[in-house]
């Protein structure tokens, strides 16, 4: 609770609520997010693996998983573990590491809070 007096003596009481996030609690969630996702469209559920991604991500990879679906299995074979990055209130930053010939690529995968709570990939 806050509280807050004003030059005229008038007194504000205003609760906020805070929430506090475990990170190793929120590590363990968005993993499990991403396994769910790349788990999905292992077994070619594309539908399933798009419930995982925001509405502005779904219309983006959408398209690019119907493109690569044949593959996907190798591609999603050839990543590492998701690595973490940065983890906020509200914000998930993780890479993966796959490699291509000789040279090694790394791959950002961002989660964010929705306005419902739930979290979903936004870019990867």
């Amino acid at each position: 609770m806050v509280k807050v007096t004003d030059a005229q003596g008038n007194v504000y009481t205003q609760s906020i609520p805070i929430v506090l996030i475990d990170p190793v609690q929120l590590d363990q969630m968005l993993r499990a997010r991403w396994s769910g996702m790349t788990n999905a469209l292992v077994a070619g559920n594309k539908a399933t693996a798009l419930s995982y991604l925001s509405t502005p991500a779904q219309a983006k990879y959408g398209p690019v998983f119907d493109a690569l679906m044949p593959d996907l299995a190798q591609i999603i074979g050839s990543w590492s573990t998701p690595l973490k990055g940065m983890l906020s209130a509200s914000i998930g930053e993780y890479g993966v590491v796959t490699a291509d010939g000789g040279a090694r690529h790394l791959f950002l995968i961002y989660f964010v809070q929705g306005a419902d709570g739930v979290w979903r990939l936004e870019s990867m």
